[in-house]
């Protein structure tokens, strides 16, 4: 439990860079033309490396050798 404490913080900081950057390639006329945002789209696009920061982290430190 501790560990998760600890990544925390690094999984919103990779969650905010890699999904900001994925949002500006994927929703470019949304975000800079006259065109529609999907926010469902949004959401999982900052969610995805949230959760695949944290499971890596998690399965580095539990896997058997």
């Amino acid at each position: 439990m501790c560990d998760m404490k600890l990544n925390f913080p690094k999984a919103v900081a990779v969650s905010l860079i890699v999904g900001s950057f994925l949002n500006l390639i994927n929703q470019w006329e949304g975000i800079f033309a006259n065109d529609s945002v999907d926010g469902l789209k949004l959401t999982l696009t900052y969610m995805v490396p949230f959760f695949v920061f944290l499971f890596g982290q998690w399965s580095s430190r539990h896997t058997r050798l």
